[in-house]
Parts: C-alpha cells; structure tokens; sequence
C-alpha cells in the first residue's frame, strides 16, 4: 500500500493518502520511522502499538518503505549551533555559514530539506541537511543560528519541534 504524504503542516495536520483512503495526522504526533528490516509484518507491528498510533505507523512504514524517508516525521529537542563552527567545513563539505537556514542530522542523507516547526509558536522554516550531530542523546536535530532564528528566540536555545521530511537530493 503506498502512502502519499501532503496538507499542511502549519495548520496542526498532515494528510495522508492510502489506498484505504485519506488519513487525517496530527503534525504533534511523534511518528519515529520504522525499519524496513522490521520483523513481523506492517499491519502487525501497528497493531501492537494500540489502536491510537496504529494507524500513523502503518502510514509512516508504507511511506518510508515506498519512498525512502521522504514523507517521515519525527518530533524532539532541537537546539543550535553557530560560533566557533562559522566558516567550518561541515560534514558534507560545505563550508558552515551560521545565517544560511541549515541543519544537522545524524542520519538523513545529505542536502535533504526538512520542514521544522515550533508547534508552540507555529512558527517553521525549511532547512538543508549539510553536517552530523546533534552529538546529544536527547536532541534530534542542530540548527544553524538563522534557522532557530525563524522558529523560535535563540535563548534558551533549545525547543520541542516537530519537523517533516521534504525530499532526498
């Protein structure tokens, strides 16, 4: 079953269509990607998470079995970096500019776009993965000082995001 993700994300909501039909998922819910080497099978690993989140992880697995990780969500702390690492070769090979709206990942390949978004605010920008980290257990994405600029004041420098995968260049 393919999973085509679209909506908006601004207004609390992302819709997905299925061939069951259309699936209306809050932009909150923290959906983390499932494997592909998962074990057992999609509707089954669903079914053990409740029916609450069944639905949103069968949708995430279909959407990211079919088209990599565009498309998957995920949610967490988010800080910043600038400083000392302005002007840097990053991860990539580009060189790090701390007002150009990049991002770090541990994981997504490079030059993907991610839409961020701070659901306290509303506020959200689109960033470019460029570089690893955040080197932090409990964060999931760095931002470069611009983009926290847009979703959010810089102190105290760490927020709850909510963010979207756009695509895979």
């Amino acid at each position: 079953m393919a999973c085509n993700w679209f909506g908006n994300i601004l207004c609390g909501s992302v819709i997905a269509a299925t061939a069951t039909g259309l699936i209306n998922l809050p932009c909150a819910a923290a959906v983390r990607s499932i494997s592909s080497q998962e074990s057992s099978p999609p509707v089954q690993t669903a079914q053990k998470a409740g029916a609450k989140d069944a639905t949103l992880m069968l949708a995430a697995q279909e959407s990211n079995k079919e088209e990599g990780v565009h498309g998957a969500t995920f949610s967490g702390n988010v800080s910043w970096y600038g400083g000392i690492f302005n002007g840097r070769k990053t991860a990539s090979g580009e060189i790090f500019d701390l007002q150009k709206l990049t991002a770090a990942h541990r994981h997504l390949p490079f030059f993907t776009k991610v839409l961020v978004e701070n659901p306290k605010t509303g506020r959200s920008c689109v960033v470019k993965v460029n570089d690893r980290g955040p080197f932090v257990k409990t964060r999931v994405l760095d931002l470069s000082q611009a983009s926290m600029r847009k979703v959010a004041p810089l102190m105290p420098g760490l927020i709850w995001a909510d963010c979207l995968v756009l695509n895979e260049d």
